[in-house]
């Protein structure tokens, strides 16, 4: 992590008398004194290995001290500053002494030196001997002996000699340093970087005039001190040069656990935690769907603006796949190119798809449907002006991926969470303008479709925006204005069922007094609603009209009332609301018949709609559809209350509750595809409760209970525990849906009841367990499931996980229950200092541990 200065940490003031130069000459020949400062503006000792600060006063001499054990902080002997900045994983930390330079100018400021002995030799040459203390600037040098030699700027250091500057410290027992040339040679070296944490033991260590480091017979490593190294790079020589942030260690052998590894003829490190091109660790598994997987991603920084991670990876039933990301960032637009490419690839063989190939169950190929073709991918990414964060009134985005087949993410993607699930890419492009009170976009939208017996989403092209917002004093004016053009890439869907395409247009003109006060809100509402349809009469049957429009009033009141009381609960003081919240909404009926069954098979105008799943919120919305092809008729009022405990001190919600229910005054007879009434008095039960009963414990539910029924029909928990070593997670979803019949007869239960738990766990102080379950209760399997270790700690970081997961690849030819597993092993390692990346092994925890990602920001 980067380093920060230590405020809090102040040296204690110098109490003896500053001397120039020739001051102290004249002193000399007066009287010898016992201790003397040097206050010299003429001898510099510049140089990019000049260290920053002097070390604290009561900090140990070098003399004292284990070269190794300099400027090293115990973790339990950390101050409040430096146990912040500290690894959790680690014992201690290298922190550098905190500077009281009055400048970092090394070229202005004067060289400050203390000795026990000081003395003149042959005019030119002054001698400084015991304890030897001197700085220039946020420089500095300790040793028991400097002499320097005023004609020629060079100087001769003996014993225990220690440089520091911001980002180095250097110890040796002997050396040398010329101001003129700005050189320094020292033998027997060890040197820390502080901001990696990478420690070195060399024999012989060279500063060269433009600043370059030079190591020769070196051994570099991050592992605590005082301890055998986990891992170490020796190199006959190694390199640095201070402006690039890298170093070039020549003829390196990499040593684990003591065992020589791998010989390269050179590698690169980085000396900073900035980006640097280089190797990121590799990623390693093996599955039952392409056997072993190993890439090897390397980083170019290409400049300071944009950068390249190409990945050449190789499955070995598959064969060799290149992947690419190109990232870069302008003053205007934030861009990402992602390119991946295999050719002709084989297929793989896999026992269980054999099995179902000899049973019957599937025809020989469809286990792989996409042998010996290419299989590709394109991704582009941007965002501009205010989209990417800019203060512009202009702003623009793409989201675009394109894929050679339906299968590629379940074939190539093993260890994503997300797209296994994916029944569609996204491509869009989107450019909008904002001015003081309105907001113009334009956008182009098209899917590819993941799967096989699904209908593929119309492509909007395009769709247009302008909308608008007014306030005067409380009251708010809203203005909506939209334009789409659907399209279809086929004339019939993969039932053969006729396709409706045609233009729409949607206005919405919302008014509203807003009244809040402390004791509640009050806020009534008009709203106008045009719709209109211009469909192209290709599929439709004879007589529709292609021309239609509708129009509508409605109004809404939006009330409620907050109430307080002060209490105690478990020793606390909290401050509990009691919240009764009332929505009156009304919308007439508009007939919109001639939208259904307008196709000789009975297909309806549906571009982009459907009903919205019922929660609490739905209580307090104007509609109950996504999308725009319908008009709510609709009058109702809406019931909810609302309790909640905040904590008095703090002012945190502790804990919130909430349960409301819709009650009808008349039927809804507006629906998608048919104009049967819906006739219920009132709704389910809506529920929503949350807890915050510490920083570490969160738990939220979600409830909807059928009254009528007296069943609940639909619900979700989740908890979650965390802390500086453990993250729980412990979710369970239910939802109830109609049976089915299967081609036996039989009734199969397809309701959703699915466990989601997840955890990591601490074993020692640098092991964990990290587990993973996602069982369906329905079937009695599980989804996806997985466990490992993972080993954290100064010197590395290891993780393997063996997961088992549901294979969706035939989900399109066979029974759900039918379907089979994948298994695979997944490894990835750190070396921590020579530096670090997020993989796909990364990317599967993030997805799969919620509170993973947040964990990994703390950790490292």
């Amino acid at each position: 992590m980067p380093l920060r200065p230590l405020d809090d940490a102040v040296l204690p003031p110098r109490t003896f008398q500053q001397w120039r130069l020739t001051e102290l000459i004249q002193s000399i020949n007066a009287r010898r004194f016992s201790r003397m400062l040097l206050s010299v503006a003429g001898i510099g000792f510049s140089g990019a290995l000049l260290a920053e600060n002097p070390p604290e006063s009561q900090s140990p001499s070098n003399a004292t001290v284990p070269v190794e054990f300099i400027d090293w902080v115990e973790r339990n002997a950390a101050n409040e500053q430096q146990y912040r900045f500290s690894n959790d994983h680690c014992v201690g930390q290298y922190f550098p002494p905190v500077s009281t330079a009055q400048t970092s100018d090394i070229s202005s400021a004067p060289i400050e030196a203390t000795a026990d002995r000081s003395e003149v030799l042959d005019g030119n040459i002054y001698s400084l001997t015991g304890n030897v203390e001197a700085n220039q600037g946020n420089q500095s040098i300790n040793a028991d002996q400097i002499r320097i030699n005023q004609a020629t700027g060079q100087a001769d250091i003996q014993g225990n000699v220690t440089f520091r500057e911001p980002r180095f410290r250097v110890y040796g027992d002997s050396g040398e340093v010329n101001n003129l040339n700005n050189t320094a040679e020292f033998n027997d070296v060890n040197i820390l970087l502080y901001e990696t944490q990478i420690r070195s033991d060399a024999k012989r260590f060279k500063r060269h005039g433009d600043d370059s480091i030079h190591l020769n017979q070196a051994v570099i490593t991050t592992c605590p001190p005082g301890t055998t190294p986990s891992w170490s790079i020796q190199a006959e020589s190694i390199d640095i040069r201070e402006e690039n942030l890298w170093g070039v260690a020549r003829n390196p052998v990499f040593k684990f656990k003591g065992v020589p590894v791998f010989y390269l003829p050179f590698m690169t490190f980085p000396t900073s935690n900035d980006r640097l091109s280089g190797f990121l660790f590799p990623a390693v598994s093996f599955s039952d769907n392409g056997g072993l997987d190993v890439s090897l991603p390397y980083y170019f920084n290409l400049a300071p603006n944009y950068d390249l991670i190409l990945s050449p990876r190789h499955i070995n039933d598959r064969g060799s796949i290149l992947e690419s990301q190109l990232r870069h960032l302008s003053k205007r637009f934030e861009s990402e190119l992602n390119l991946a490419f295999l050719d002709d690839d084989p297929g793989v063989d896999n026992r269980d798809t054999d099995s179902l190939v000899d049973a019957g169950v599937i025809e020989e190929g469809e286990d792989n449907p996409f042998i010996n073709r290419d299989r590709w991918l394109i991704g582009l990414y941007q965002d501009g002006g205010a989209s990417a964060g800019h203060n512009t009134r202009w702003f623009s985005s793409i989201d675009f991926t394109r894929v050679s087949d339906q299968n590629y993410f379940r074939d190539l993607n093993n260890t994503a969470i997300e797209v296994s699930s994916e029944t569609h890419l996204r491509r869009n492009g989107t450019l909008g303008y904002r001015f003081d009170n309105w907001t113009t976009t334009i956008s182009a939208t098209s899917y590819q479709t993941l799967v096989f017996d699904i209908v593929e989403p119309y492509q909007e092209l395009p769709k247009i925006n302008v909308d608008g917002s007014y306030q005067f004093d409380n009251w708010l004016l809203d203005a909506q204005h939209e334009f789409v053009s659907f399209e279809h890439s086929d004339e019939f869907d993969f039932r053969d069922r006729n396709l409706i395409i045609g233009d729409r247009s949607r206005i919405e003109y919302d008014l509203q007094w807003q009244n809040q006060e402390v004791w509640g809100f009050f806020t009534p509402g008009v709203h106008l609603k045009h719709l209109a349809f211009e469909l192209d009469d290709a599929n439709l049957s004879d007589g529709v009209e292609t021309s239609q429009d509708y129009t509508t009033l409605q109004g809404s009141l939006d009330t409620g009332l907050y109430f307080e009381r002060e209490g105690s609960l478990f020793g606390n003081n909290y401050l509990q609301t009691f919240e009764p919240r009332l929505f009156y909404f009304y919308s007439d009926f508009t007939d919109q018949s001639d939208l259904l069954r307008i196709t000789d098979d009975n297909q309806s105008v549906d571009f982009d709609t459907a009903d919205l799943s019922f929660d609490y919120n739905q209580l307090f919305r104007t509609t109950r559809f996504t999308g725009g092809d319908r008009l709510d008729d609709d009058h109702r009022l809406s019931v909810g209350l609302t309790t909640r405990f905040v904590n008095d001190a703090s002012g945190q919600e502790v804990f919130r509750a909430s349960i409301g229910q819709i009650y009808y005054f008349e039927d809804r007879r507006v629906f998608l595809t048919s104009v049967n009434e819906e006739i219920t008095p009132s709704s389910e039960i809506a529920g929503e409760f949350s807890a915050a009963l510490s920083n570490s414990f969160t738990w939220n539910a979600d409830l909807i209970y059928d009254e009528e029924e007296q069943e609940v029909g639909e619900g979700r928990t989740n908890f979650r525990y965390t802390d500086d070593h453990r993250l729980i997670n412990v979710g369970f979803n239910f939802r109830r849906r109609a049976d089915r019949i299967d081609d036996f007869g039989r009734n199969v239960e397809t309701h959703t009841r699915q466990s989601d738990i997840s955890m990591i766990l601490p074993v020692t102080d640098n092991v964990n367990i990290i587990l993973r379950n996602l069982h369906d209760f329905t079937f009695d399997r599980e989804l996806d499931s997985f466990g490992g270790l993972e080993y954290n700690s100064c010197c590395y970081k290891a993780r393997f996980v063996w997961r088992r997961w549901l294979d969706s690849d035939l989900a399109e030819v066979i029974d759900e229950e039918d379907l089979d597993f994948k298994r695979g092993f997944f490894f990835d390692i750190q070396f921590k200092g020579l530096g670090s990346g997020q993989g796909k092994f990364h990317k599967l925890l993030s997805e799969a541990i919620p509170g993973f990602s947040s964990r990994e920001q703390r950790n490292n």
